[in-house]
């Protein structure tokens, strides 16, 4: 079977805007050395986290497949899970997913909880780099191996009160199923419902 090769585009994209390049630089740059400072390294292992790693490499780069791979990993997740739960979390006082509840505790450093809103913008980027390079259809194959290559690094290296990548539950630490089934079930579930429709909607409207 011949090998798969993205086809080339008539005119590759010029490269992305340099402010645009040394803004998001000088933001992963205080946005790590905070993590060293307040919390611990560790938690890099995020998938967030890594997604904004990665769209640092591509604007760099200009890598179709790393930019396509990371708005898989972003865009149902933060784009829509994290911001729902921040905004309705804010209005309300009730957070459904329980994903931003450290963004209105007063225990947790500001810078900390500032440099987080990178969760809101981060998908809008994503989405525009992809328009402008194409996506690249081997992100699906690629971003599901590293996601469970992240998950079984998270499960191996969390505690419960860190709960990376809600390894150990939604949430919480979960007891109603053994831990390595419910880790199991996660790297099922993450690709299927969070990345296999997004590729899907890309595909079709030719991205």
């Amino acid at each position: 079977m011949a090998r798969y090769r993205e086809p080339a585009r008539d005119h590759p994209p010029p490269p992305f805007p340099a402010w645009l390049r040394w803004a998001v630089t000088l933001f992963v740059a205080v946005f790590v050395a905070t993590h060293a400072l307040y919390a611990n390294l560790v938690n890099l292992l995020w998938l967030s986290d890594v997604a904004l790693l990665g769209a640092l490499f591509a604007l760099w780069r200009r890598s179709r497949l790393v930019a396509s791979m990371m708005l898989l990993g972003v865009v149902l997740l933060d784009g829509v899970g994290w911001t729902l739960d921040f905004l309705v979390g804010g209005l309300t006082g009730w957070h459904p997913l329980a994903a931003t509840r450290y963004m209105f505790d007063a225990s947790v450093p500001a810078l900390v909880r500032g440099l987080s809103l990178f969760h809101l913008w981060l998908p809008a980027l994503l989405l525009w780099m992809v328009r402008r390079l194409g996506y690249d259809r081997r992100a699906l194959p690629a971003q599901t191996v590293l996601t469970w290559a992240l998950l079984a690094l998270s499960f191996a290296a969390t505690t419960p009160d860190r709960n990376l990548n809600w390894v150990l539950g939604p949430g919480h630490v979960q007891t109603a199923v053994p831990a390595w089934l419910y880790l199991l079930a996660e790297m099922a579930v993450l690709p299927l419902v969070f990345y296999v429709p997004v590729h899907i909607l890309l595909r079709r409207l030719k991205w």
